[in-house]
């Protein structure tokens, strides 16, 4: 191929390439101008759509601000409506407290002006006729109340001087009718014949009055009752004065009073006694060796002298003596066999003076123990009193509580001295013991020095 005809075709290629390209760009321009239509009728389409929204937006707005609005009223409402509720609950709970609180008073009120109507029908005497104006009919509290009038006129009645009819109980529990004049807590009483009266103090066990100091007829009350000036002795406890000076705590009196277990207590006591006297008496026949015996005793064993030893060992009146001569009986045989008998001696010399004081310290120990029994006893007949007739009556308890209170006063009564006897005698008899020991120990050792 040619130059010519190679130039040829490549200016007919170029020249169809270009044509290629001004027809594509042709269609370019075309697709350029349609999109631009669509682009300017998105955008109003956009526009008209955001007008809309912001439209509704505020048509929203206003709705939710009135339900916001509404309903902020509306939970105000229910707030105050809830809380008128709790403040009518918490008054009307106050108010049931209050009335509750007052029917508990007006009860106990009831309880108690019944207990007092009651203490003033056992504050009365038997027989005694008074006319009271207020006398409850039911168990209201007015009328309770009237029995509280009633009281307060008794009491100005009687704190005033009164005399009333009445029954009272003599010395021997015979009833006696008769006047009573009476001035607060003191009272005084005359039969109708005036031969039998006296002061009278209320028994509480029995509800009944008593006459004390009725064995003779006293004139004066019988003045008194008829409105006379008299001089009376005036007993302002109600008879309890009296009753504590009648008391009798007298030994004899007590050891009745301490039931069965107060006599182990007794003859353990004598007996403790009986050993102690014959303790003292064996004990105070015994001498303390005299100032320079034992020099002299010491003497005669370096001399050797056996005989003059024993003979200032028996003018001793103590157990060293005897201990002394027996063991000198052994000395031409050495110091071992000597003290072999004093050791051999002492212990008949601790047996003798150690008897009857075990006894002692035995009594010491066991006399409180007994003391309790005895008590524990009493308890329990007080415990089995209580469960039949309860405790109204004081008087049925007394004897349980004197058998338990008496028999641990006894027990400590014997305990303290036999304690102190047996320390006493203990003492002694070890010091005799020890003097016995000391002299042997040196009579000895001087054998051994010889």
């Amino acid at each position: 191929m040619t130059v010519k005809t190679s130039i040829k075709l490549l200016v007919i290629c170029c020249i169809a390439s270009l044509s290629s390209i001004l027809s594509a760009q042709a269609k370019v321009n075309l697709d350029i101008d349609g999109i631009k239509k669509d682009l300017a009728a998105s955008t109003k389409k956009l526009t008209d759509h955001r007008e809309a929204v912001t439209e509704e937006k505020v048509e929203i707005s206003k709705k939710l601000t009135s339900s916001q609005a509404e309903i902020t009223e509306k939970r105000r409402k229910a707030r105050l409506a809830v809380m008128g509720n709790a403040d009518r609950k918490l008054v009307l709970g106050k108010l049931e407290a209050k009335a509750s609180a007052t029917g508990r008073e007006v009860e106990y009120l009831r309880d108690q002006l019944g207990a007092f109507n009651g203490k003033i029908t056992k504050t009365m005497f038997k027989g005694e006729k008074i006319s009271l104006e207020h006398e409850p009919k039911d168990d209201s509290l007015t009328e309770r109340m009237k029995a509280l009038e009633a009281g307060i006129d008794r009491l100005e009645m009687m704190i005033g001087g009164a005399v009333v009819e009445a029954e009272v109980a003599d010395a021997d529990g015979k009833i006696q009718k008769g006047k009573l004049v009476s001035f607060g807590p003191a009272a005084w009483f005359a039969d109708e014949s005036g031969n039998i009266s006296g002061a009278v103090v209320v028994d509480k066990a029995s509800r009944n009055a008593r006459l004390i100091d009725s064995s003779d007829s006293d004139p004066e009350i019988s003045k008194l009752i008829a409105g006379e000036e008299v001089s009376l002795d005036v007993d302002l406890t109600g008879g309890k004065a009296r009753a504590l000076a009648s008391i009798n705590n007298t030994p004899l009196n007590l050891l009745s009073k301490g039931g069965s277990w107060i006599w182990p207590i007794i003859v353990i006591a004598l007996i403790s006694l009986v050993c102690a006297v014959l303790k003292f008496l064996q004990l105070s026949k015994i001498k303390n060796p005299r100032e320079g015996w034992l020099t002299d005793l010491l003497e005669s064993v370096r001399e050797g002298d056996t005989g003059t030893a024993q003979n200032v060992c028996s003018e001793l009146n103590h157990p060293a003596g005897k201990v002394m001569k027996n063991a000198l009986t052994g000395m031409h045989k050495g110091a071992d066999v000597v003290e072999e008998i004093v050791y051999e001696q002492m212990i008949d010399v601790q047996s003798r003076l150690q008897k009857w004081l075990p006894f002692i310290a035995v009594t010491a120990a066991i006399a409180p123990l007994l003391g309790l029994l005895g008590t524990v006893s009493g308890m329990i007949s007080t415990f089995s009193a209580l469960s039949v007739v309860g405790t109204g009556d004081p008087k049925l308890l007394s004897g349980g509580i004197s058998e338990a209170l008496v028999t641990t006063l006894f027990g400590l009564i014997v305990a303290i001295p036999a304690l102190i006897l047996h320390s006493l005698l203990s003492r002694r008899s070890q010091g005799i013991i020890q003097t016995t020991e000391k002299i042997g120990l040196t009579v000895v050792n001087s054998i051994r020095k010889k």
